[in-house]
């Protein structure tokens, strides 16, 4: 992860995916104090005026 690569999950659903990100957004707050993280679930209703282009 500290690499300046991005890294892109897929899958199946309910396989896991969110729980891995949870994990590693802990770890990632544990480990470095200033970091900046924006998690968005694109299925919350707050965020249905948020799209792709």
């Amino acid at each position: 992860m500290h690499t300046p690569i991005v890294k892109v999950m897929i899958g199946h659903r309910r396989v896991g995916k969110s729980y891995i990100l949870y994990q590693l957004i802990d770890e990632i707050r544990n480990n470095e104090h200033d970091a900046n993280i924006i998690y968005i679930n694109k299925e919350d209703i707050d965020y249905v005026d948020i799209v792709s282009s």
